[in-house]
C-alpha cells in the first residue's frame, strides 16, 4: 500500500535522523511570533492551512471521493477556542457550526476543509478513513500523512506547487 507524509518541511533540511533543522513555527498558537523568516501572522499561517487544506482535496479527489469517516475523535480544545484565539478572531469560523462526532460521515468538501481546519487549528484531532483503505491522518507540527491510492503526477504537482513536500512515509498513527 503507497504511504506519504506531506508536510511544509523540506525535506532536504533535515538531519540524518529525519530531524528538521530550521527554527521554524509548528502551531497555530505560534501567530505573532518571530521567527528567521519572519513575523508568523494570520494572513501567512492561513495560506499554509489552505494549502493542506487543498492537498487533502486533491487526494481525496485522486482516491475518487470515497466516503470518509472520522475516527478516534479528540475533541478537549474546543471550550477554549476563543480564549485561545482571542488575538485573532478570524480564527474562529470552524466553531460556528456543531463539532463533528467519532464515526461521522463526511460527504462534502465543505465539511472535510472544516474538519481539516479544526485539526489544523489544534481544537480537535482525529483520524480520517474511507472503508476502502485510503486514509488521511495529522500529527504535531502540521504533519499529515495519506495512504491507500498512489500519487500521479498532477496530484504530486498540485501539492508540490502549493509549497508542500511529499515523502513516502508510513503514517505512525
Amino acid at each position: 500500500m503507497s504511504a506519504y507524509r506531506i508536510t511544509k518541511y523540506n525535506p532536504n533540511l533535515r538531519d540524518k535522523w529525519g530531524s528538521y533543522l530550521p527554527d521554524e513555527w509548528t502551531s497555530v498558537l505560534d501567530i505573532g511570533k518571530q521567527y528567521p523568516s519572519g513575523l508568523l501572522n494570520v494572513r501567512d499561517y492561513l495560506i499554509v492551512e489552505d494549502s493542506y487544506v487543498n492537498s487533502v482535496f486533491h487526494l481525496w479527489q485522486l482516491a475518487k471521493c470515497p466516503l470518509l469517516y472520522i475516527t478516534g475523535l479528540e475533541s478537549k480544545a474546543l471550550k477554549h477556542a476563543r480564549r485561545r484565539f482571542a488575538c485573532c478572531p478570524e480564527l474562529l469560523d470552524v466553531v460556528r457550526e456543531p463539532i463533528p462526532v467519532d464515526d461521522q460521515e463526511l460527504e462534502d468538501r465543505d465539511t472535510l476543509a472544516r474538519v481539516v481546519r479544526l485539526i489544523l487549528r489544534e481544537l480537535i484531532w482525529c483520524k480520517l478513513r474511507a472503508r476502502e483503505g485510503f486514509y488521511i491522518h495529522f500529527g504535531w507540527d502540521y504533519y499529515m500523512y495519506s495512504g491507500g491510492v498512489e500519487l500521479d503526477t498532477e496530484t504530486r504537482s498540485a501539492i508540490t506547487d502549493s509549497g508542500l513536500f511529499v515523502e513516502r512515509f508510513k503514517s505512525p498513527y
